[in-house]
């Protein structure tokens, strides 16, 4: 099938992923052109405008121009009354639900998206058509049969059991590597050094690092990503991404170039919530809830990108000296059947618990659990969601049980909350939509996707903001 073959009373459901990794803006033109010339009306959800705040704030000026261009879209859509919105329909989950069964209607997606996840969800074939943007940028236009192939991926059986092995290469200051582009890059000052490599100071640009694997760290898996990380062009503020593989002088993959970053990870900053305001003294639960909300934009720019974080965990996460979030330690993170093997338990779905990482491929549904997590840990200064008194062995169990210990709506026992009288004021002064949400994540079992908890965030941060002066406690980390 072409472009030019769906013609008709046609109904074209947009996702904003396919418009972040089109290759040919002139695709999006002619069927822009098509659309607008046959009167075929294009339905985006409210998550559309949203991932347009996101990559309107990348660093990579083509990704930022895409976004305009998206909105320049949707602005002659609406001058042609072409654009449906529905304002109850947040993500396109529903949307799905509902068309994908309907024989004149086009889902538009790339295919690493959390669209194309709950495509595949379906049991039954759909009925529908596709403009499926593959790997490469190119736009698939599929009938009702070829939708399943053109979006199934599988993992790179090739990677998985695959031996490390020694580079020869033995970094230290003064010593020359380059980039794939031929650069040559000098290692200066030594910064620091762990179980996977060193990091040092370099001459490439101003504020970037160069991370060089110790002999025995790199295998197929990790070389074989670090390639796909270079093509996907992330630049995001605070996104620490490996944007350059570097190359020992005999050309192989040792390591790779970053953005320098500094301050304490999560883990060190959020124990408790007298020392997250030593740190950050002025800081009220309004604070919180925006920090939060940035680290899920961030997130959410990855997403769009088709890379999953994988490895989400508070040591992942840096907060810098202006309070602002970083996320680090990306280059274990999922990219296409290239799978993230690292995983603390304590932030994976329990879905994964018991199961070797390194052999499946994660779901956006798995990270959405995970960011719930973090979520949950920030805004009650670093207490895990299951943490609670005289519970069980592991935490494992009880996220495996779905033992919250936090009533519903304030209303229950606070029997089981550890620190009483901290954690459960906090819960207490915390909104019933706020606390309805996290008892449909952790006790319900129920899914949202990163976009759905920004909007809730959203929601509760324009709460504090109308009603902080009102009732001054709900603003308050710290409670007696």
């Amino acid at each position: 099938m072409n472009i030019s073959d769906l013609t008709g009373r046609m109904l074209f459901v947009m996702d904003f992923s396919a418009i972040v990794n089109i290759k040919s803006q002139g695709v999006w033109e002619r069927l822009t052109e098509q659309i607008i010339a046959n009167k075929m009306q294009v339905f985006v959800s409210k998550e559309f405008y949203e991932n347009y705040e996101v990559i309107i704030k990348s660093l990579n000026e083509d990704q930022k121009k895409i976004a305009k261009m998206a909105y320049s879209f949707l602005e002659k859509l609406k001058k042609n009354q072409l654009l449906v919105t529905k304002s109850d329909i947040l993500d396109n989950t529903e949307i799905i639900e509902m068309l994908y069964l309907n024989p004149n209607v086009c889902f538009v997606y790339y295919c690493d998206s959390e669209f194309a996840e709950n495509v595949l969800r379906k049991a039954k074939k759909p009925r529908c058509k596709a403009i499926v943007v593959d790997s490469n940028g190119d736009a698939i236009v599929c009938d009702s049969d070829e939708i399943f192939g053109a979006t199934r991926r599988s993992i790179d059986a090739s990677v998985i059991g695959d031996g490390y092995f020694k580079t020869g290469f033995e970094a230290k200051e003064g010593k020359q590597v380059k980039t794939s582009d031929g650069q040559v890059v000098t290692l200066k000052s030594f910064i620091a050094s762990g179980g996977e490599g060193a990091v040092y100071e370099c001459d490439y640009r101003e504020n970037y690092v160069v991370k060089i694997y110790n002999d025995g760290q790199l295998n197929k898996l990790r070389m074989r990503k670090l390639v796909q990380m270079e093509k996907k062009q992330v630049k995001y503020d605070g996104v620490c991404w490996p944007e350059k593989v570097v190359l020992s002088p005999e050309g192989m993959i040792i390591g790779f170039l970053m953005k320098k970053v500094s301050g304490k990870n999560l883990s060190e900053v959020f124990d408790g919530s007298e020392n997250l305001l030593r740190e950050f003294p002025g800081w009220k639960k309004y604070d919180l809830v925006d920090f939060t909300i940035k680290l899920l934009q961030k997130i959410q720019y990855l997403h769009l990108l088709g890379i999953i974080v994988g490895d989400l965990r508070f040591k992942n996460i840096i907060i810098d000296s202006k309070g602002d979030p970083c996320l680090v330690d990306l280059d274990s993170c999922q990219i296409r059947g290239l799978p993230c093997p690292s995983g603390f338990p304590d932030f994976t779905d329990p879905d994964l618990h018991g199961i070797e990482l390194m052999r499946i491929l994660r779901s956006y549904s798995n990270e959405d659990y995970s960011c719930a997590v973090v979520v949950f840990k920030i805004l009650f200064c670093g207490i895990h969601p299951y943490d609670q008194r005289n519970g069980a062995e592991t935490i494992e169990e009880e996220m495996r049980d779905k033992r919250f210990p936090y009533p519903r709506n304030s209303v229950g026992s606070f029997e089981r909350i550890p620190l009483l009288g901290g954690y459960s004021s906090m819960w207490k002064n915390t909104p019933d939509q706020m606390q309805e949400f996290f008892y449909d994540i952790f006790k319900n079992g129920t899914r949202y996707s990163v976009l759905e908890l920004i909007l809730m965030l959203k929601t509760y941060k324009k709460f504090l903001e109308k009603e902080k002066h009102r009732i001054p406690s709900i603003n308050e980390i710290l409670f007696d």
